[in-house]
C-alpha cells in the first residue's frame, strides 16, 4: 500500500537529543496516519459509540510503513522548539495532498477511508 521508507524533514531549533526526537517524531507520523486513515468515533442519536479500544479502529503495525526516515535539520542559534505533536498535524495534509494528486479528488474530513474517497467521485 505505502511506499516502503518513508522521508521526513523536521526542523525544530537546537536539537538536544536526536534519538530521543526521532523515535518522538517516529511515532507521531504513524500515529497521525492512523488518525488520517481510521480514527474516529463513533456516535449513534444519543451517544458516543466508540467506548473500548477493541472496536476502535486505528493503524495496524502491518499496515505501517517499513521504515522512517527522520532527516533532523539543527539549528543550534535557536531554542529547542518542541518536536511531538507537531510533527503529527502535517500528515493527514500531506496523505490529502497524495489522494488528490492520484484522484484529482479533494478529500477534507478524516478518516480518508475508501466509502469517502468513492463517494468524492473517485
Amino acid at each position: 500500500m505505502w511506499p516502503r521508507k518513508w522521508v521526513v524533514a523536521h526542523d525544530c531549533g537546537l536539537i538536544v537529543n536526536p534519538d530521543g526526537l526521532r523515535r518522538c517524531i517516529e511515532g507521531n507520523i504513524v500515529q497521525g496516519t492512523s488518525r488520517a486513515l481510521w480514527e474516529e468515533v463513533q456516535f449513534d442519536a444519543k451517544n458516543v459509540t466508540s467506548v473500548d479500544w477493541l472496536t476502535y479502529p486505528i493503524l495496524d503495525i502491518t499496515e505501517a510503513p517499513e521504515a522512517i526516515d527522520i532527516v533532523l535539520i539543527d539549528r543550534p542559534e535557536l531554542p529547542p522548539q518542541g518536536a511531538g505533536e507537531p510533527s503529527t498535524r502535517p500528515v493527514a495534509a500531506a496523505i490529502a495532498n497524495a489522494i488528490f494528486d492520484a484522484t484529482g479528488i479533494r478529500l477534507r474530513r478524516v478518516p480518508f477511508t475508501p466509502d469517502r474517497v468513492k463517494a468524492a467521485g473517485v
